[in-house]
């Protein structure tokens, strides 16, 4: 719960003595969890699913390393670095949860804990949208490089004269982090009515005011599928929206709250997106994104380029602090994208794999909720891309794995 809090409330640019701090936590973490983890053989103690979900991520690594060995374009070093900081910073710490909660209150009091921090992830976002200013980033931040501006971040998206970006210095990072926390708690029920109430409105908030239609979206489709078996509740959902949105613009401008839901409901139709003056990617952006990608693997469509090529490709061949964003790919746009120029066809294959064995080792057949949670979570990656918010989906998903067990 420690580290949790860790890393919801201080920046990835953090460091000590040229290492991340969040990387020095999670290494205090291990040393101190090893010996109890052989001692009381907590391996022993999953059930066949958790073991289940344990053996995907190992796939998924292995199958990565494995494309690393065949004739890439990047340098090995490269590639097995930001293959181990996957496996260490977004993933390890899901595999850790899975193994050493395994007590009801124990679950129960960390879903208390992601809620206390989604109302302060939230809340801080919201301020950083009245003050064009990110305080938290500013002093943890090490890496030499200003943080953005955040006037001219906004450039009047939306009709807004600010953003949300919380400590990530990152739009889209805050609207993912935002929609993951709405959507796990939104199936919280041992939490306090008003705490849980004004925790989902203001993480509803937040995903509004960072400007990105593709969070807004999935939460809309992720409200649809919970609600759509049982037209009862979806009569319920629909009256309380309608509540919310006359109290949201003694907030935020009216206008605002119209030109975002608006935007999200028609995020693949371009012409509409034009006529409300929204700016921001394109569909026939991300097509061309996707065409000029495989026009640049040719001969390495198959294993592509090399994990982390997206990275590498901005560094090294064209320094994006020079020239800015290339064109052709922009900032390769979508986990989809980021996935095929590094691991091509084959690495796409790997993660569809792994995302649909996860889901059905893990959910299959345990209610619409759970297929909701999941399933808006990998649109939203497919649309933006996952900025950092990996870590916190494994979480999600291992909390909410223990909560199906706990339940029964």
């Amino acid at each position: 719960m420690c580290y949790y809090a860790i890393r919801m409330t201080i920046p990835v640019s953090a460091r000590i003595l040229g290492f991340s701090f969040n990387t020095i936590c999670l290494g205090l973490l291990i040393v101190c969890l090893s010996y109890p983890f052989f001692k009381n053989k907590q391996w022993s103690r999953l059930n066949q699913q958790e073991k289940g979900y344990a053996r995907m991520v190992f796939f998924v690594l292995f199958a990565q390393f494995g494309l690393t060995l065949l004739w890439t374009r990047i340098p090995l070093a490269f590639q097995w670095s930001s293959l181990f900081q996957l496996f260490a910073t977004e993933i390890l710490p899901s595999l850790i949860l899975l193994v050493f909660l395994n007590k009801e209150k124990d679950c129960k009091r960390f879903e208390k804990v992601v809620c206390l921090f989604a109302l302060f992830a939230a809340g801080y976002g919201i301020y950083t949208y009245l003050t064009s200013t990110n305080p938290i980033y500013e002093m943890f931040n090490t890496t030499g490089e200003e943080g953005k501006d955040l006037l001219n971040y906004a450039s009047g998206r939306a009709k807004m004269s600010g953003i949300a970006v919380g400590i990530y210095d990152d739009k889209i990072a805050l609207s993912l982090i935002s929609l993951l926390l709405f959507t796990f708690l939104f199936n919280s029920k041992g939490l306090p009515k008003t705490l849980f109430c004004i925790t989902l409105i203001i993480a509803f908030v937040c995903i509004i005011l960072t400007t990105q239609r593709a969070a807004l979206f999935c939460l809309i489709a992720f409200l649809f599928i919970v609600y759509s078996e049982n037209w009862k509740k979806m009569s319920k959902f629909i009256f309380v929206s309608a509540i919310l949105l006359l109290l949201i613009p003694l907030f935020v401008d009216a206008d605002i709250i119209f030109t975002q839901l608006s935007s999200a409901i028609s995020v693949f139709d371009d012409k509409a997106q034009e006529k409300m003056d929204v700016s921001g990617s394109s569909v026939d952006m991300r097509v061309m994104q996707l065409i000029n990608s495989f026009e640049y693997l040719k001969s390495n469509i198959l294993q592509g380029m090399g994990y982390n090529f997206s990275s590498y490709y901005y560094t090294y061949i064209y320094d994006a602090s020079i020239f800015g964003m290339d064109p052709r790919f922009y900032g390769f746009e979508s986990f989809i994208l980021t996935t095929a120029i590094g691991s091509g066809l084959l690495g796409l294959l790997v993660w569809s794999i792994f995302f649909f064995r996860m889901y059905k080792i893990l959910f299959f057949g345990h209610g619409r909720y759970y297929f909701a949670f999941y399933i808006s979570y990998i649109l939203a990656i497919i649309l933006t891309n996952s900025s950092g918010s990996l870590y916190l989906f494994f979480i999600l998903v291992v909390l909410n794995r223990k909560k199906i067990i706990y339940q029964r």
